[in-house]
């Protein structure tokens, strides 16, 4: 359980924490790159049932439209260890019309720092019809409330 949140997290109201595993690492004995975005993949799919709850839709459904990861890339600041516990926090950095991007901050306990910075761009999908949609105003007002500020 997070005690007390790192200054370089307290804008961000998703965060959550994930255990540096041994097979995490390489023969390089520091975490794959790879890994990072496995960490990164997990906190989207925490905030998204986050998110979904509150709409009142239940994430990973049939859904119609949705949201699907369009592109993503990492910062990585510096290398992460066995053993460790990240924080994980997941905020939004841009609304559009039929987007959004995602930062999450990967923060070290074991360093006390932000080891990567991972954004996601996500779009709003039409499944049926195989073409973007806009952004239905309820889902931006939720969005909203996880706005986080542009370094």
């Amino acid at each position: 359980m997070i005690s007390e949140c790192p200054t370089a997290l307290l804008n961000y109201k998703n965060i959550f924490e994930k255990d540096v595993e041994w097979g995490d690492m390489d023969a390089m004995q520091h975490v794959n790159n790879k890994r990072y975005f496995y960490y990164a993949e997990s906190a989207r799919l925490r905030w998204f049932n986050e998110i979904y709850s509150q709409l009142g839709v239940e994430y990973g459904g049939e859904l119609k439209e949705s949201f699907a990861l369009a592109e993503t890339s990492c910062k990585f600041k510096v290398p992460l260890t066995f053993p460790d516990t990240l924080l994980v926090a997941t905020g939004v950095l841009v609304i559009e019309a039929n987007q959004f991007i995602l930062r999450h901050l990967i923060y070290s306990n074991q360093l006390a720092c932000v080891a990567a910075e991972a954004e996601a761009r996500m779009v709003r999908y039409d499944f049926i019809n195989n073409c973007r949609a806009d952004i239905p105003d309820n889902e931006i007002s939720v969005l909203k409330k996880y706005q986080v500020p542009q370094d």
